[in-house]
């Protein structure tokens, strides 16, 4: 069966459809993420409350969270109302120390170079670049998987992919398999971040990369 997809264009904004899976599931449930950046942050940056576990039933007060989130504070929210059990967030951008949540995990491949050469010395980072939806990558980013009959949901920030020849994975097994296997698929187009972080000569639109992603689902 193919899992629903619903694709937003800023990430927080994938909040209402991880809600809506919720309400469908007898339990919180667990996220893989890939992204270039770490999306760790507390929610409403300590400006406000945080939610009440169980806040994910009410739709409007979902709604009202992403009026005030940031692209960087959702994993939090969602943690503490109750929709996710943990978030796994694989990235190939730069690491944080800001965990706001103790069931968020933060995964980078140990061999990836600083920020700084990724922004400003990109062909160093191309190869490594070019396998980040590999089989191997993605074993390397996820030390624990999603269980043969675990319930997940699988997302992606479009930002992630920062040339075209990653689209294009020579070992694509693992990444289909997360993709196919979801109860839920949230693809966020950030088309600006993917317009900034894209390597140099990179004509790739954040469209064309979500449609590519979606392209490996089984119909």
């Amino acid at each position: 069966m193919t899992p629903e997809v619903v694709i937003v264009e800023n990430h927080h904004q994938v909040l209402p459809a991880w809600a809506q899976a919720r309400q469908c599931s007898a339990a919180p449930l667990p996220v893989w993420t890939l992204d270039y950046h770490t999306d760790t942050m507390p929610c409403f940056r300590g400006s406000l409350p945080p939610p009440e576990d169980g806040a994910w039933r009410e739709p409007a007060t979902v709604a009202a969270a992403v009026s005030k989130l940031r692209h960087d504070e959702h994993f939090d929210w969602a943690l503490r109302a109750g929709i996710l059990s943990e978030a796994h967030i694989g990235i190939c951008g730069e690491n944080t120390d800001i965990i706001a949540h103790p069931e968020i995990r933060v995964y980078r491949p140990e061999n990836y170079p600083s920020a700084d050469i990724i922004l400003n010395s990109p062909d160093q980072f191309r190869p490594l670049a070019e396998k980040f939806l590999e089989s191997d990558t993605l074993r390397r980013l996820f030390p624990r998987l999603p269980l043969p009959d675990e319930a997940y949901i699988f997302d992606i920030d479009c930002d992630c992919i920062l040339c075209e020849k990653s689209l294009y994975p020579a070992d694509s097994a693992l990444f289909s398999q997360l993709l196919n296997r979801a109860a839920l698929v949230t693809l966020s187009l950030e088309r600006d971040w993917v317009r900034l972080l894209k390597f140099p000569g990179e004509t790739l639109t954040a469209p064309e990369i979500a449609g590519k992603l979606l392209s490996f689902l089984k119909k």
